[in-house]
């Protein structure tokens, strides 16, 4: 007699040490086999899966961190494909597991639900496009030795960036050895943080980034990343090209670690309205004071605007009817 066939299901979490819960893994591609035949489904936003064909024996799992719309993480820095998490035999009825922090998958789980939350529901909600192009994360069980992450978007835009060796092993902190040829390297980098909420907040950043970066293309955020790269940070408002870190910062850090947290999170973490030359206190006011809601200011963030001034005229131009109240915001900010 043969086996009756069984299709699999089953579901994946993390532990959320902010919120203290189980939050499914969503999103990314689970695999099967056993020995003979494959199979493969991605988790929805619970962590649930199921697979499509039946089988009758037990199957090696998998847990793959590719995601249907071609988000790709990985902990290693120049891997070419995602992690692959090998989880074993189990049943041909299905398998489920937690992951806590302690796991190696908690880190790659968790920045894979920032981003899934960010071009999900995040994007949605505040009228921002959804930038649905193919990323390749590194999420760093390690941490860095001056910033949380980062979003060269390398991979996109296969240019040879002047310092970038150095930049890796002085400022990010990495082993030489990893510092190879920037166009081996990640689109963005998110480096390990001990809490969910910090590596949310951090991702909703540099998603912010690289909605940015969709809107204003290749050559723009070259000279971006080589600010970054050569500066070792945001340097200062009288460098050369300040200014496109200065449009990109200050969208950064408002719509990432203000906007979506206190929609998310219900208040802000990395929050630094008035610490940097470039006032992310600016963007702040500019819905608070002048009523321009965060998709309104980014409608203006074009290939064109390149610094604070740009940025104002472009601002004054589309809202007219709000020029002088928008003109304060920005003088009283220095600008």
């Amino acid at each position: 007699m043969s086996k009756k066939r069984k299709v699999p299901t089953g579901k994946f979490r993390v532990w959320d040490n902010y919120h203290n819960n189980w939050v499914g893994i969503m999103g990314i591609k689970v695999r099967v086999y056993n020995g003979i035949r494959w199979d493969h489904a991605h988790t929805d936003a619970n962590g649930n899966y199921k697979m499509s064909k039946h089988y009758a024996t037990g199957l090696h799992y998998h847990l793959k961190f590719r995601t249907s719309d071609d988000i790709i993480i990985n902990n290693l820095m120049f891997g070419l494909d995602a992690a692959d998490e090998g989880l074993g035999w189990h049943s041909k009825e299905g398998y489920s597991e937690d992951f806590n922090t302690n796991s190696k998958v908690w880190m790659c789980a968790t920045v894979n639900n920032a981003v899934y939350i960010f071009k999900r529901n995040l994007c949605p909600h505040f009228s921002i496009p959804t930038p649905n192009i193919k990323l390749h994360i590194f999420a760093s069980n390690g941490k860095s030795k001056n910033c949380a992450g980062c979003t060269p978007m390398c991979r996109h835009m296969n240019v040879k960036l002047a310092n970038w060796e150095t930049f890796c092993v002085n400022f990010l902190g990495l082993q030489p050895v990893k510092a190879v040829a920037n166009i081996l390297a990640p689109d963005m980098m998110i480096f390990h943080n001990t809490t969910t909420r910090n590596i949310y907040s951090t991702v909703f950043h540099e998603m912010g980034h690289v909605c940015h970066y969709r809107q204003v293309g290749k050559g723009y955020w070259q000279k971006y990343a080589q600010f970054i790269i050569i500066n070792k940070g945001y340097g200062k408002e009288s460098d050369n090209n300040s200014g496109y870190v200065g449009v990109g910062e200050m969208w950064g850090y408002y719509f990432g670690n203000y906007a979506c947290d206190t929609y998310y999170f219900g208040s802000t973490s990395n929050w630094y309205p008035d610490k940097y030359w470039f006032k992310p206190i600016i963007n702040y006011q500019l819905q608070n004071v002048v009523g321009l809601q965060p998709y309104q200011v980014f409608a203006c963030m074009t290939k064109e605007v390149t610094n604070h001034t740009s940025l104002k005229v472009a601002l004054k131009t589309k809202y007219s009817g709000q020029g002088a109240i928008i003109e304060n915001q920005f003088k009283n900010n220095g600008f």
